[in-house]
């Protein structure tokens, strides 16, 4: 009897180390995953900081299409790069399509560099943005300081071509989206 019930609780202890370890294992991945999440929130606000007024630059051909498009009032560019992330983009757009009904949709100018308009249409379809403002053109005619932007990004800008309130999409952030939207929403009036 005495045998049995300290074989009992060896093999209790054994499973209790066990599911401690495995709850330690499940909390450091959560840890982790928070950690990386405010990392890049962090570096995506740095990086916003740093790319605020600057000046855009747009190819001659280009700027003289955006001059009847710009108007001197501030309009919302959401610049896609040819190897977007869908899952980095997808929250955003919904997020722009949700403020349409509160400013005028041709206040919102999506940017991409597709190499054909077939794939441009295909994205249009596969996004469903029909109803906003869609601008193709290459990579390098229209852009930020290229050196450090990678990924999505959107900024306001008006005739002065200085890009203003720039923010970094990804998918980590996605709940900033909203925060974003509603601080510019001014702007777009």
């Amino acid at each position: 009897m005495k045998t049995t019930t300290i074989i009992l609780l060896i093999v209790l202890n054994i499973i209790l180390i066990i599911k401690f370890e495995y709850i330690k294992k499940q909390f450091n991945k959560q840890q982790n995953n928070e950690s990386w999440e405010k990392n890049e929130i962090a570096y995506a606000t740095f990086k916003s900081y740093i790319y605020e007024y600057q000046k855009v630059y747009i190819n001659n051909i280009q700027e003289n299409s955006l001059d009847t498009l710009i108007n001197s009032k501030y309009k919302l560019f959401f610049k896609i790069p040819i190897s977007y992330c869908d899952a980095c983009i997808r929250p955003m757009l919904k997020e722009l399509k949700s403020i349409i009904p509160k400013t005028d949709k041709r206040k919102i100018i999506i940017i991409t560099s597709f190499p054909t308009q077939k794939e441009v249409q295909d994205f249009i379809n596969k996004m469903e943005i029909h109803d906003l403002v869609i601008l193709n053109m290459p990579d390098n005619d229209f852009t930020l300081n290229t050196k450090e932007l990678i990924g999505a990004y959107l900024f306001l800008l008006n005739n002065d071509l200085i890009a203003k309130k720039v923010f970094f999409c990804s998918k980590f952030n996605t709940y900033c989206y909203s925060s974003y939207l509603m601080a510019i929403t001014q702007y777009l009036e």
